[in-house]
This record gives C-alpha cells, structure tokens and sequence, in this order.
C-alpha cells in the first residue's frame, strides 16, 4: 500500500478508536478511566507516531497523528505530562545509580561496571 494510502488508514483508525472510546464509554466512565491512566490520548499519540517512524509503518504514524490533532487543544498539559514523567523516570534512575546496596530487578553483567 502507498505511504499516504497508509497514513490516511491509520488516521481513520485513530480517528475511529477516539469515536468508539467517546461511544461506547459515558462521561462518567471515561472519568473514571481518566483518573485511573492519567494521560492524554496527545501523550499516547506521540508514542504511536514515533514508534510509526522507528518501525516505518505509515499505518501507526497516521493513527499516532490522528490522535495527536484529536487533543490539539490539551497539548500544553500533555507536554508538561510527559516531562515529568521523563523526569521521574530519570530521578529514579539516577537515585538508583547512587544507591549501591540497591538490588535491581534486572541482570547486571558483571564485567561491565561504571
């Protein structure tokens, strides 16, 4: 199939996917999601778009694209969502380097060492 072929289905799958959540949820449960997952569908557009580019798949750069422009106007918060979450996700990391008695639940290769 086509790039554009392809980032127009994956625009209409995103767009599909955001009309269904908005049908098939009443307000009240998709506050309920909200407070549960506390992310933008911005933030999951983002993702979608760059996984998309790394993956070459036009079909999830355009669903990721979709749901980006679908939540244009929260952009501001989303951003500022996924800063701190990138922050937290370093501070973590960072605490975890510098805490030498912490056990990781990853395997460490031994003969690699900072």
């Amino acid at each position: 199939m086509p790039i554009l072929e392809s980032l127009a289905v994956g625009y209409l799958i995103g767009k599909a996917s955001v009309f269904l959540y908005n049908t098939l949820f009443t307000p009240e449960e998709r506050k309920q999601i909200q407070n549960k997952v506390k992310s933008h569908h911005f933030e999951y557009g983002v993702v979608a778009t760059a996984a998309g580019v790394l993956t070459k798949s036009p079909t999830t750069v355009g669903t990721g694209l979709s749901w980006i422009a679908d939540d244009w106007k929260d952009k501001d918060v989303a951003v500022q969502n996924m800063k701190n979450k990138v922050n937290s996700a370093l501070d973590i990391v960072q605490k975890s380097l510098q805490n030498s008695n912490h056990t990781s639940q990853f395997y460490v290769n031994p003969s690699f060492s900072l």
